[in-house]
C-alpha cells in the first residue's frame, strides 16, 4: 500500500504545508499509525473493551490509546506498538 493513497486531498495539502512552516506545526499520524490504530481499536471493541481516548502526542508523534480498565497502548511512527 502506498502512502500517496492515504495522503490528504490536494486542496488540504497547501494548508497543511503552511502549518508545517511554523514552530507549533500540526503533526499528522503516518499511514502505518492510522492503519494500526484502526486495527487495534477494532480488536479491542471485538472483545467488548470500551475505548476512552485516542490521542496523538505532539512531542513524540506517537498515538496513545486508552481502553478498558487498564489497557494503554502506544503506536510509534513506524506502526509498531507496545503496551504500557
Amino acid at each position: 500500500m502506498r502512502d500517496a493513497k492515504l495522503s490528504p486531498p490536494s486542496k488540504y495539502r497547501k494548508i497543511i504545508s503552511k502549518y508545517k512552516l511554523f514552530k507549533g506545526a500540526v503533526i499528522l499520524p503516518t499511514a502505518q499509525q492510522a492503519l494500526k490504530c484502526v486495527y487495534l481499536c477494532q480488536a479491542l471493541t471485538t472483545v467488548y473493551k470500551p475505548i476512552y481516548m485516542v490521542r496523538l502526542d505532539k512531542r513524540t508523534g506517537k498515538l496513545f490509546i486508552l481502553a478498558g480498565d487498564d489497557i494503554q497502548i502506544l503506536i510509534s511512527r513506524d506502526g509498531n506498538w507496545d503496551y504500557l
